[in-house]
């Protein structure tokens, strides 16, 4: 018997633009340059998740306080794991790359970081993917 495939994440890239998401999960890592990154999932409103990793480099740390302002956070803010169930807007982008088998394949990239309801980043005559 062929077992259920119904919870089954579908990771085809993701049209890329601006989408609300909530932060599942954080946690932080090491690169293999030994550099402190901290990796999160984000689920969107249509139940896909998309990743994020946020580089503790003193060169990326504009990402991150984007991150934590558009979670409604501050620039004092230390816990990463604090910012789990925070809502907020992330825009996706796709990368192409080389995989292992040679193909070329597309994933998603998150890009940029938003407070609901809008902001700086995006012109006000933008419309958004989910308004139709």
């Amino acid at each position: 018997m062929m077992p259920n495939t119904s919870d089954v994440q579908d990771f085809s890239p993701i049209k890329p633009g601006w989408y609300p998401a909530k932060v599942e999960a954080t946690e932080e890592k090491e690169s293999k340059k030994g550099n402190t990154y901290a990796e999160v999932e984000l689920i969107l409103e249509d139940g896909r998740h998309a990743w994020a990793r946020l580089s503790y480099v003193e060169a990326a740390l504009f990402r991150l306080k984007q991150f934590k302002l558009a979670c409604g956070g501050s620039d004092a803010d230390t816990i990463i794991s604090s910012y789990i169930g925070k809502h907020l807007e992330i825009y996706i982008t796709n990368e192409e790359y080389q995989a292992d088998d040679g193909k070329t394949r597309t994933s998603n990239k998150v890009d940029e970081y938003r407070p609901v309801g809008g902001g700086s980043a995006q012109s006000a005559d933008d419309a958004l993917p989910w308004e139709g």
